[in-house]
């Protein structure tokens, strides 16, 4: 399942088009971007809220003062960079260390 889960993502972000059109009066581009995709990621971020090292990052962006679907969004944010991170250096994820005090 994780081959084709990345086989998968690898598949939506291979068909991301960017284009840039000229500027029409403050008109501005669509930037909804790949929808299943970005459900995926939100449906990710909300079932990894029991893993302590998301919980924690969740808990920091609710304390900021963002609501429940923004931080979600940050922390499906979070997700996707250190996926993205991990395809890029080929490297497998290790859990983060916690600080020392």
């Amino acid at each position: 399942m994780g081959e084709r889960l990345v086989e998968t993502i690898m598949t939506a972000l291979g068909e991301q088009v960017v284009t840039v059109p000229a500027s029409i009066k403050g008109e501005h581009s669509a930037r909804t971007g790949n929808r299943q995709l970005k459900r995926a990621f939100f449906l990710a971020a909300f079932a990894a809220l029991s893993d302590p090292t998301s919980r924690a990052y969740y808990d920091r962006k609710r304390a900021e003062g963002k609501k429940h679907n923004a931080a979600l969004i940050c922390l499906a944010r979070r997700r996707c960079d250190v996926l993205y991170a991990m395809l890029r250096n080929g490297t497998h994820y290790r859990q983060p260390t916690p600080a020392a005090a």
